[in-house]
């Protein structure tokens, strides 16, 4: 059995990695950065490159 610290913890993970405003927060931001250059446009096929490496790693 989970201890009541443990059960925090896992409740506190899970809210920052499900926020979905958090999410789009984090969306919008790296959009702008785009749009002003300041970081490298990603197309359709470098996302799915992205994925299938974080897939092979076990990320997702």
């Amino acid at each position: 059995m989970c201890s009541e610290k443990e059960n925090e913890d896992m409740s506190a993970t899970l809210n920052q990695l499900y926020s979905p405003y958090k999410s789009l927060e984090e969306s919008l931001k790296e959009m702008k950065n785009m749009r002003q250059g300041k970081k490298e446009k990603r197309n359709w096929r470098k996302m799915m490159k992205d994925i299938k490496a974080d897939m092979d790693e076990g990320k997702l």
